[in-house]
């Protein structure tokens, strides 16, 4: 193996190689991709635990009214 020159910016970071480059953006789109799947996971946990307070709404609601019934009050 030889020696090779590296190049850098202005500000003294390094350019990266293309392999360098080519690592670099495989990995923010792998750490995109698993930000989104998290995203998703929160949302579909949103969406479950607002399923479950609905039922458990509707549920209420309809021992509320069987007591209604039960005590011959109407309804509505």
């Amino acid at each position: 193996m030889g020696d090779w020159v590296r190049l850098f910016h202005r500000d003294g970071t390094l350019v990266p190689t293309r392999e360098e480059a080519q690592y670099q953006r495989a990995e923010a789109e792998r750490e995109q991709a698993a930000a989104e799947r998290q995203r998703a996971e929160a949302a579909s946990e949103r969406a479950e635990a607002e399923r479950q307070r609905a039922e458990a709404a509707e549920a209420e609601l309809a021992r509320l009214r069987a007591l209604l019934d039960e005590r011959g009050a109407p309804a509505d």
